[in-house]
């Protein structure tokens, strides 16, 4: 974010329905609120990408949080087989991405959810979990997709 102020854009969520989500208006990234980032697809995720102005952000130690005002850490996600990081807050839970980690984590993420789907096809149900590991899971579907997603 390079001065804090972001711009509310309309999007498609993954469900055909419109939400809101902040961009910044110079091209460094896009802030969503807590549970926001689940909602889009990857398609969508390519199209904010390929709407934003090309800037390449720049790099800072502590962002801070456009709503909290408060620092935000640097997290590594590693639910996929390779490594996603981006800025969190733990005030609020709003994500921070830049327009590479977006669309790395939405590709990845479609990319589990179809291994999951495939397996749950074939009757396997396993968790795709850490550095490549397999481990079976018990609970209901509905578990089942609350985790994947």
């Amino acid at each position: 974010m390079c001065d804090g102020y972001l711009e509310e854009i309309e999007v498609e969520n993954k469900y055909g329905l419109k939400m809101r989500i902040d961009r910044c208006p110079s091209g460094c990234g896009f802030w969503f609120d807590q549970f926001e980032i689940y909602k889009i697809s990857l398609k969508s995720s390519e199209k904010l990408v390929e709407d934003l102005p090309s800037k390449i952000p720049e790099e800072k130690e502590k962002l801070l949080c456009p709503v909290c005002r408060i620092p935000m850490e640097k997290m590594k996600l590693t639910y996929f087989s390779e490594e996603v990081f981006f800025d969190y807050c733990k005030g609020c839970s709003g994500v921070w991405l830049d327009r590479e980690r977006l669309l790395k984590y939405k590709s990845l993420q479609e990319e589990k959810g179809r291994k999951a789907y495939m397996n749950l096809l074939r009757g396997e149900r396993s968790d795709y979990s850490g550095a490549g590991k397999r481990e079976e899971v018990g609970g209901s579907i509905l578990d089942f997709l609350l985790k994947i997603f």
